[in-house]
């Protein structure tokens, strides 16, 4: 929900990003310093993603902090550059004291150890196993739970042809610059409609600056259990079975808040997922946790979904008094196991417009689009 930008690729030098780490060290009254770095996992079969995440001794300066990498010489340097890849830097915001970055793998014929270096007032480094497919393990994935034993606790299929007022409270408030994604929003009622046996919503941009979208949350809050979307991404298709194009300036989400809207409030927040219209991110799908307004693990940007608005997906997560676990489909594809919140939430479905180049892309006026929700459902932990 909130915009979040925790990847910045930097194409620049390694002079160029010393003396930004120099001048934002000037500028700061507090030494802050590179504290460490964390992986996603300790060990990956080659040309599957990784995930880092950068951590600050004390919040980022005034400017933001850079924090340089490099993937490690040990021996063969051009193999390691061939196998792994890293950006040259990872921008940190101003008051953040951690960011996350992409590590691109490739294919290897035998298992080698990585390592990679971070520096940013003093140099940390992590390292992690990059195996190969025929020789390494089979993963012990966490467990979807694909056939529950018992009905759900929650459950709406959006098939009766009107909302459920029982279940759901339609917003219907104003929010300028809504999560900071460049757009004055108007969440209005009359966007959402459920004739077509299932959940749309619409999105319109009158203006750059403007935008009228839908959202709808949940009366109860919900604590510790699965949770399940199956949803369609926005797209240009006025009905959930036809063809259509994703646009730029619009973010699709389904997700769990503490505090209902239009009083925000990231004590309990998990995203689960929002998709982009953003066309560099458009097939990425991106899950962040908050506790108490901070984010952690697992960063977003995992692109493991082509053309999320050409039809539903099942998108779950599991959440836990130690972890999160989420699924696409009934598949695994991240695991968050630190800064877990603990206060119970209620579901929020909505689709907003944005006018941003980093969050959302910018808006494209006068096109309507349309996303679907079949399903949501809650199971409670045992």
């Amino acid at each position: 929900m909130k915009k979040v930008i925790p990847l910045v690729l930097l194409v620049l030098s390694g002079t160029a990003l010393l003396q930004a780490q120099l001048r934002a060290h000037k500028r700061s009254g507090t030494e802050v310093s590179l504290s460490s770095i964390s992986l996603s996992a300790s060990s990956v079969v080659g040309g599957d993603p990784l995930i880092g995440t950068v951590h600050l001794t004390a919040p980022a300066p005034w400017g933001g902090a850079v924090v340089t990498l490099v993937v490690d010489d040990r021996g063969d340097s051009s193999a390691l550059s061939v196998q792994c890849v890293v950006p040259v830097g990872v921008f940190v915001p101003e008051g953040a004291t951690s960011a996350g970055f992409a590590i691109q793998t490739s294919a290897v014929s035998s298992s080698v150890t990585v390592s990679i270096s971070g520096t940013y007032g003093v140099t940390r480094s992590v390292s992690f196993v990059l195996m190969d497919a025929d020789s390494a393990p089979t993963p012990e994935l966490p467990q979807s739970p694909e056939n529950q034993t018992k009905p759900p606790t929650f459950v709406d299929y959006f098939n009766e042809g009107k909302l459920d007022t029982t279940k759901w409270v339609i917003s219907t408030y104003e929010s300028n610059n809504y999560a900071g994604g460049g757009s004055n929003v108007t969440f209005s009622a009359s966007n959402i409609d459920l004739s077509g046996g299932n959940l749309r919503m619409e999105l319109t941009q009158p203006t750059a600056s403007t935008s009228t979208g839908a959202e709808i949350t949940t009366k109860l809050s919900f604590g510790y259990g699965t949770y399940e979307f199956s949803m369609r991404a926005g797209s240009t298709s006025p009905s959930s079975s036809g063809s259509g194009t994703t646009e730029s300036g619009q973010i699709s989400s389904t997700f769990i808040i503490h505090n209902p809207p239009p009083t925000y409030a990231s004590i309990t927040e998990i995203d689960a997922p929002e998709i982009e219209g953003l066309s560099a991110r458009n097939n990425h799908i991106e899950w962040t946790v908050w506790k108490n307004s901070t984010a952690t693990d697992p960063t977003p940007e995992y692109n493991v979904v082509q053309n999320p608005e050409d039809g539903f997906h099942r998108y779950k997560f599991v959440w836990s008094a130690t972890s999160i676990t989420f699924y696409i489909d009934g598949v695994f594809k991240s695991k968050c196991t630190s800064g877990i919140p603990t206060v119970a939430a209620v579901i929020d479905i909505n689709f907003y417009g944005t006018n941003d180049t980093q969050w959302g892309g910018l808006a494209t006026v006068g096109v309507t689009r349309y996303m679907y929700v079949n399903s949501v459902k809650f199971w409670a932990a045992s």
